[in-house]
């Protein structure tokens, strides 16, 4: 419940037509009214009051920074007498990869002779297959009697 208060000390008509004089010269006051609030609490009923807990999707998209490496082979083969530490030619590490590798040597050695002698062996061999041969067949319809030599 609010009241206002609005009790002016005078007239407000009366306030305006006052004029004084100071050093020869006319002055008017001039005022206002003002309106003053004042609240009082009030019980009106009760609630109550209590949380509850839904699930609602959410998204957030983000950006992030990943590191990625390039890697390239270089094939280099070449003979050194010490191992060197990785290093950095401007953006890039270098890291050397050694093997180690046997040294063979081929030469040509004398092991052993072979020494082979000539003989002659008769042997004796049998040798099957069918072989052909031409006969001569006379045929005698009429049966007539052939002198053969």
């Amino acid at each position: 419940m609010a009241s206002i208060d609005s009790t002016p000390s005078q007239d407000p008509q009366k306030s305006v037509d006052r004029r004084d004089t100071v050093d020869g010269e006319q002055v008017m006051a001039l005022r206002e009214e003002r309106l003053v609030a004042f609240k009082e609490p009030k019980a009106v009923g009760e609630v109550i009051v209590r949380r509850e807990v839904a699930d609602v999707p959410g998204e957030i998209e983000v950006e992030r920074f990943v590191d990625e490496i390039h890697q390239e082979r270089v094939p280099i083969n070449l003979v050194v007498e010490q191992r060197t530490d990785p290093w950095n030619e401007d953006e890039t590490l270098i890291i050397p990869v050694y093997e180690e590798r046997l040294r063979v040597i081929k030469e040509l050695v004398l092991t052993e002779q072979i020494r082979i002698r000539r003989g002659r062996v008769a042997e004796r061999q049998v040798y099957r297959d069918t072989l052909h041969k031409d006969q001569l067949v006379i045929e005698n319809p009429d049966r007539v009697n052939l002198i053969e030599d």
